[in-house]
């Protein structure tokens, strides 16, 4: 699958390198592609996101790009699986926005979600207000968790990166259990509220494996980000590995944006 994800919050903030950049450490040939126009001030364009990515054909084939005016669209936007080669493309970060407060389960509530081959989303935000736990409200007696990263084998690239994110809530919970034994996640420069307990962390089902999970905080702020007492196996990463999570690099191993036949916005 190919995406590309610009967020302001969510698990992985890609954003560090321009297209500017990537025009000057690739060459491609360009290919023509048909734009569909989001604009809730003008009637003849659709209003917003969802019907738009809608309107395109079922299992297309070429590429169609979908320009979303500048504003903020408090809606859930879905890619699904059968609409491939779609760019969705905004004014700019910041400038473009969606916003959508779901809090159900993994498969459902997502702000954005592309189940569709050949996807490129550039110059728009993704807007998660902020990550509120309400665990407190639901089994007051309980510690939630906010991550469960699935990560089985040490050379798998993914993990969560939470950057400049605000973290607050009703209750208490841990920063992340491991959900597999390669569990990697990392919380860079955001604010963590006294809703995090000392020991930040929960190595789960994978107790005496501690030494494969990455579970790491950098340039953390906030009355939970106290890292005195946290769990004794919680990594101290260089800072270049936040870093690598927030660029092109990251999802770039084999070369493919720069196969794109597309001249992404800011180029």
């Amino acid at each position: 699958m190919a995406i590309i994800f610009q967020f302001l919050f969510t698990c992985i903030c890609f954003g560090s390198t321009t297209n500017g950049d990537i025009e000057k450490r690739y060459s491609r040939k360009l290919q023509s592609y048909g734009t569909i126009y989001v604009d809730p001030s003008i009637q003849t364009n659709f209003s917003n996101i969802q019907a738009a990515i809608d309107s395109v054909p079922s299992h297309n084939k070429k590429w169609i790009s979908i320009s979303v005016k500048a504003g903020i669209y408090n809606e859930q936007v879905i890619i699904p699986q059968e609409k491939p080669f779609i760019y969705l493309k905004g004014e700019g970060i910041g400038k473009t926005s969606v916003v959508w407060g779901a809090h159900d389960s993994m498969s459902t509530s997502a702000t954005f979600a592309s189940y569709a081959d050949n996807t490129v989303v550039s110059g728009i935000t993704f807007v998660k207000c902020s990550i509120q736990v309400n665990v407190g409200i639901i089994r007051p007696k309980s510690t939630g968790y906010i991550t469960a990263h699935a990560r089985t084998q040490p050379n798998e690239p993914n993990g969560f990166v939470f950057k400049e994110c605000n973290v607050s809530g009703i209750g208490k919970t841990y920063l992340g259990r491991a959900w597999r034994a390669y569990s990697r996640v990392i919380y860079y420069h955001s604010f963590l509220s006294d809703i995090v307990v000392p020991l930040g962390w929960h190595a789960w089902n994978y107790v005496g494996q501690e030494d494969n999970i990455v579970f790491s905080e950098d340039g953390c702020q906030g009355p939970g980000s106290d890292k005195s007492n946290r769990v004794k196996w919680e990594k101290d990463v260089s800072p270049e590995l936040p870093l690598s999570f927030t660029s092109y690099s990251y999802i770039d191993t084999e070369g493919w944006i720069g196969n794109l036949p597309l001249k992404l916005s800011g180029e």
